[in-house]
């Protein structure tokens, strides 16, 4: 099946918040489910996969969190939406493998950086579309 569910989705917003922060930098969870909006247990259902792929590192307690395990560079949307969702289209044939494969391609072809500064720029240009956006 050709299919990239919600929770690729927000994986590639929990990384993408973490490829804004200092290296090494580590970024509590509920600092990430209060900037994004997310529920804790969509982070509790993103997280482990993202560890367990190599993309993110975590530490427990008080001055916990997460942070990218390697550069943003270093990171494709589709090593992302491997680890949530497994491969596009792994079980397809004929024409439909034609179309998982383009689109792995096109999954392949950008880094997780190269995502959070089209994020970043899209919020400016679109502040309406925003995730930072908070309405009171």
């Amino acid at each position: 099946m050709i299919a990239v569910t919600w929770r690729s989705a927000h994986a590639l917003e929990v990384l993408a918040e973490l490829a804004r922060a200092d290296e090494g930098e580590l970024i509590p969870i509920g600092e990430i489910v209060r900037r994004r909006g997310l529920r804790e247990s969509t982070m509790a259902s993103i997280t482990p996969l993202l560890r367990k792929s190599g993309l993110i590192s975590a530490r427990r307690g008080v001055s916990g969190g997460f942070c990218l395990a390697r550069p943003a560079s270093a990171i494709t949307v589709a090593q992302v939406v491997a680890a949530i969702d497994g491969a596009v289209g792994a079980d397809c044939e004929g024409v439909f493998a034609d179309a998982a494969e383009a689109i792995r391609d096109a999954l392949a072809g950008c880094t997780l950086l190269e995502y959070a500064e089209n994020e970043r720029r899209d919020a400016l240009t679109h502040p309406e579309h925003s995730p930072h956006m908070y309405y009171i």
